[in-house]
């Protein structure tokens, strides 16, 4: 029997890694060439006696790694079981990796995934990721995550060049995306920029074949959450007496057959539910409406309650008024308000929003506000307006005109609007939507294809728009009786104060806050049963919930490591011998092997990076010689599952092989 100890260099103090990777010293690759030849006997069996092993530092994270990062209400685990009290869902990270990398590469490839799944706009890439490092040791310490915020931009008109139909009849047969000035036949509307103003301007609709509503909505930029405004000039529709819609929706992909009622819309969303629109086939989200002579206000709800309007889907999200006359802090309206006569002289409406707030105002002819709605905790579910949910994080501008046969024309104006001035990845613009007809991105796109889009455009077209509809339909968006107690408390920013971000900050003033989930839980749903990165991030805690102000001149919260990372190495390693005929099969890699033995990864060797092993039981493998032979060196290497070098190993590798005549 046989003893051999083979090893890439002798001193452990001389760095392997200053060597070529091609060369045979490296620490996962080397040959030992023997003075004198070595007699294996005949019908021998080899075996791995023991290793040591030391990682350079690096990582070696492997594939399904996952965590998770949020941006919504923070639950309570001794009173909540579910997210019925949030508005929002958890935001995938994958951040697994097959490749060996220093924090600094792992914390670059983390923030690209942070940045591609934040979604919301006012976040959306402003997370930045960065290695933590010991100001005295410089040792790896874990990672540094801050997500800043911005705040929007001055008014940007939305450009003629992202303004698509939003109404079906028009889109039926036609090309619905990226119509500049809406130049095409039959279509009856056009929108084109001119100086400070955008004009939506309805002429010749074909009344006969495409219906009598003429829709668009202005895909460029959502509008900003941070006191963004849209302000749209009515005057000539008033005028002329055409009902209207101004508003703001999400963008839909495409048309949703619901029970025959063809409309583009979330495919839950019902349009024969509820009550009387101008038209069922414009979707809208938030929307002032003008039929007949009246001006109402609406949002999308749901209503479980099997006995409201029986025989529909009592899942499906409808249309509902909100009965603004009816609320305190509008004293200039003590009833719906009659348009037609038009008494409050009004020119303008402008729609303001911060954080999950809307704000109404309707302008007069000398440019005095009245307050038409605006966001009470007091009010009951029904008094406010459904508040800004994930699914509504990118809305954008949405105008519609009826007409009449023979009509000549009519506009509305949108002459102040507030976009997000995000910039996206790789220098482009954050966009809602910038797709090409019948190109919609892959479910696996890079970035820069799919280009930012909002999270219900993702979810819409690649995922499963269900999250949007167990978002909607939860009890504080539910207008039956048994949850009227289910209410939501609405974030915005802070007035005033170094504390002006959306998000709690060290006031307190907001009930939102980013948290980041780097183990499963069964509360917040979509982490449960993946995340699994706690260790590897270095948080004791999941979710991580304790953040520093990063700069208060700045938006930026900071989320710090609280323990030492143990993820050097932690992938599976696997030691082979070359040379010999010993046979193994790696039913991972579909391939025969040459690998005799494992090295399994263990508590504390991710801190110390020094791993020596020593089965209890050795493992032999036959290496069915029929007659003894001698063996003049001795190749060996170290791999991962793969069959890929474990490039992670730094310094002295020592491996003890034992040989011995079968038994």
């Amino acid at each position: 029997m046989s003893l051999v100890i083979c090893s890439n260099k002798a001193d452990a103090n001389i760095d392997a890694r200053a060597i070529d990777p091609t060369d045979i010293g490296e620490a996962y690759s080397w040959r030992n060439d023997l003075s004198s030849t070595l007699t294996i006997p005949k019908d021998a069996q080899i075996a791995l006696h023991s290793a040591k092993v030391e990682l350079d530092g690096r990582i070696v994270s492997g594939d399904q790694k996952h965590a998770y990062q949020y941006f919504g209400e923070v639950l309570n685990e001794n009173t909540e079981t579910n997210m019925d009290k949030s508005s929002a869902f958890t935001l995938e990270w994958d951040i697994g990796s097959n490749e060996a990398e220093t924090p600094e590469q792992m914390a670059t490839r983390i923030q690209q995934t942070a940045n591609e799944s934040i979604w919301h706009p006012t976040l959306a890439n402003k997370v930045s990721i960065s290695a933590k490092r010991n100001g005295t040791t410089n040792n790896w310490e874990g990672f540094n995550i801050t997500y800043d915020q911005d705040e929007g931009t001055a008014t940007h008109i939305p450009g003629s060049g992202q303004t698509w139909d939003a109404n079906f009849l028009d889109n039926e047969g036609l090309d619905r995306f990226n119509h500049a000035g809406g130049s095409i036949a039959n279509l009856g509307w056009s929108y084109n920029v001119a100086g400070s103003e955008g004009t939506f301007l309805v002429e010749g609709h074909d009344v006969a074949n495409r219906g009598d509503v003429c829709s668009m909505i202005a895909t460029e930029y959502p509008i900003s959450l941070m006191d963004g405004q849209m302000v749209v000039d009515i005057t000539d529709v008033l005028a002329k007496g055409n009902d209207f819609i101004v508003g703001l929706s999400r963008v839909n992909a495409g048309e949703v057959d619901y029970e025959s009622r063809n409309i583009i819309a979330p495919e839950y969303f019902d349009p024969a539910r509820g009550n009387d629109i101008i038209d069922d086939k414009v979707f809208y989200d938030y929307a002032l409406v003008r039929f007949g002579n009246e001006l109402y206000l609406q949002d999308t709800r749901a209503n479980t309650d099997p006995t409201f309007d029986p025989g529909t889907d009592t899942e499906a999200t409808f249309y509902h008024d909100v009965n603004y006359w009816e609320n305190a802090n509008t004293p200039d309206f003590s009833a719906i308000y009659n348009i037609g006569t038009n008494a409050l002289t009004i020119q303008k409406i402008r729609f303001t929003t911060n954080g999950q707030q809307v704000k109404i105002e309707l302008i007069d002819d000398r440019d005095a506000a009245k307050l038409l709605y605006q966001y009470d905790a007091s009010y009951t579910k029904e008094q406010n307006l459904t508040p800004i949910d994930q699914t509504k994080w990118s809305l954008c501008p949405l105008l519609a005109i009826t007409t009449t046969a023979g009509q000549v024309a009519v506009n509305m104006k949108i002459t102040d609007f507030t976009p997000n001035k995000q910039v996206g990845l790789n220098g482009r613009g954050y966009r809602v939507v910038n797709w090409v007809e019948g190109s919609y991105p892959t479910a696996d796109a890079t970035p820069n294809d799919r280009d930012f889009a909002g999270w219900w455009n993702y979810v819409d077209n690649h995922l499963d728009a269900d999250q949007g509809q167990q978002i909607e339909t939860r009890p504080w968006n539910d207008i039956r009786t048994a949850f009227n107690s289910d209410k939501l408390t609405y974030m915005r920013t802070p007035t005033s104060g170094d504390n002006r971000r959306l998000g709690k900050g060290t006031s307190g003033d907001s009930l939102f806050q980013n948290l980041i989930f780097t183990q499963e839980t069964e509360l917040y749903a979509e982490t449960y049963p993946n995340g699994n990165v706690m260790d590897l991030l270095g948080f004791a805690d999941s979710p991580v919930t304790d953040f520093t102000v990063a700069d208060a001149t700045t938006f930026a919260v900071l989320f710090s490591s609280d323990t030492i990372p143990t993820g050097f190495g932690s992938k599976a390693m696997f030691v082979r011998v070359g040379g010999l005929s010993q046979k193994s099969m790696n039913a991972f890699a579909r391939v025969p092997s040459q690998i005799i033995g494992h090295l399994p990864m263990f508590e504390g060797q991710g801190k110390t990076r020094r791993l020596h092993y020593e089965p209890n039981n050795l493992t032999y493998l036959d290496l069915n010689n029929p007659s003894e032979f001698k063996v003049s060196a001795l190749d060996i290497s170290l791999c991962y599952v793969n069959e890929r070098f474990a490039t992670a190993l730094t310094s002295q590798t020592v491996v003890v092989l034992h040989i011995r005549p079968r038994p």
